[in-house]
């Protein structure tokens, strides 16, 4: 009845919401295989297939799609099964693609083409990665999975091929950082845990945060060529966790660990970097004061501290508009650390800078259920430097 003699306004935004929901059991992928755009390939349209749970346990999903600019196909095929009431997995992945500078960062491609499009602001960096991927996965309990992969692929830098946006047409993309190019031959070792219960609304979901949880996510990555063959000789490790621990009225506490350790060929597209906020939205375990690739490097370590006070301490104050509202009331500590590695022309991969990052601030939170606007200070400077973001909790 409410949606019914609403406006029409109203009316599209709830018609809108709806719609993923519904697009998502179809058997297609994202929004992003039929079409994205960035300042490698420009203009990139596509299909995407998946066959999700119309095969069962067993999944396909294939992805097809062509660089307007940089006049090249791209595709990926992935084909996995599970076995043992889905106790074991196996998977195989056959690909052309563009890939993200740094694994272990998770870029949104819909809003890299969004910021692209409209402030020509790709803030990602690209490679060309061609090759066959074979993982095995193997489900300790509902919570924790042991993963294991091969990866065989040949990689190489590509170039800016276009200067194109809607608005801000005059103003030039960023240059793409380039990598090593060459054959890479890699074993993959993961162990993840996750116990978050979530709420999911269709087009979000939202973890549950009346109850405590621990994420962990460890990878181990290995390359000798005298064992595995290609060009590269290296070892990488990377850490994740979240701690969430809740003890009402007043502590409702975070802890956020990212670590990484890059040794033997310290490969340009294998470098780390201090996670930001780069695009229109700002999210949890990031920093707010960081709005381009400052700090790239073979090792890093960040902490992400938070306490959610909920709305006690502005009725401890009986602050106007905020008492007994049901906005939350967050402050935060953020540091991290970066070592760098020196060459001719480090200066292309970021600032050479063996003092730490740190973030303090505070947030207003609960803003449209899944909102909240972060007030941050950078400290680590001489020039104390403010950032306002919206984040997306």
């Amino acid at each position: 009845s409410i949606v019914a003699h609403s406006s029409w306004r109203k009316k599209l935004l709830f018609k809108s919401i709806r719609l993923q929901p519904t697009l998502s059991r179809l058997p297609i992928t994202g929004v992003s295989d039929f079409y994205h755009f960035n300042r490698v390939e420009g203009h990139a349209p596509g299909f995407g297939l998946d066959s999700r749970d119309y095969l069962g346990a067993r999944r396909v999903k294939i992805v097809l799609n062509r660089g307007l600019d940089d006049h090249r196909w791209k595709y990926a095929l992935q084909v996995s099964d599970w076995f043992h009431s889905g106790l074991l997995g196996i998977s195989f992945s056959l690909f052309n693609r563009l890939q993200f500078q740094d694994a272990f960062y998770r870029y949104s491609v819909l809003d890299v083409t969004y910021q692209s499009l409209a402030h020509k602001n790709d803030y990602a960096h690209y490679y060309l990665s061609r090759g066959f991927d074979v993982g095995l996965n193997l489900k300790i309990n509902p919570y924790a999975r042991f993963g294991t992969g091969w990866e065989s692929t040949r990689q190489r830098s590509v170039g800016v091929h276009t200067n194109w946006s809607v608005l801000k047409r005059q103003r030039p993309f960023l240059p793409n950082l380039p990598v090593d190019d060459g054959r890479m031959n890699m074993l993959r070792l993961t162990f993840q845990y996750d116990n978050r219960k979530f709420y999911d609304f269709g087009w979000l979901k939202q973890p549950d945060l009346t109850e405590n949880f621990l994420v962990l996510e460890v990878s181990y990555h290995y390359s000798d060529s005298r064992l595995t063959g290609g060009d590269f000789n290296f070892r990488q490790f990377y850490l994740f966790a979240q701690l969430y621990r809740v003890s009402p009225p007043w502590f409702h506490s975070s802890l956020g660990i990212y670590a990484g350790h890059l040794e033997g060929d310290l490969l340009r597209q294998r470098l780390f970097h201090l996670p930001g906020s780069y695009g229109s939205l700002s999210g949890p375990l990031l920093f707010r004061s960081i709005t381009r690739d400052e700090y790239r490097g073979e090792r890093f370590l960040c902490l992400f501290i938070e306490n959610n006070f909920r709305n006690t301490i502005f009725n401890l104050f009986r602050l106007p508009y905020l008492q007994k509202s049901k906005y939350n009331l967050f402050l935060f500590t953020n540091l991290g650390w970066m070592k760098t590695f020196e060459q001719t022309g480090a200066d292309l991969y970021g600032k050479l800078s063996p003092q730490p990052l740190i973030e303090t601030g505070f947030g207003i939170g609960n803003i449209l259920t899944f909102l909240r606007f972060d007030f941050t200070w950078r400290v680590s400077e001489k020039e104390k430097k403010f950032f306002f973001t919206i984040t997306a909790r």
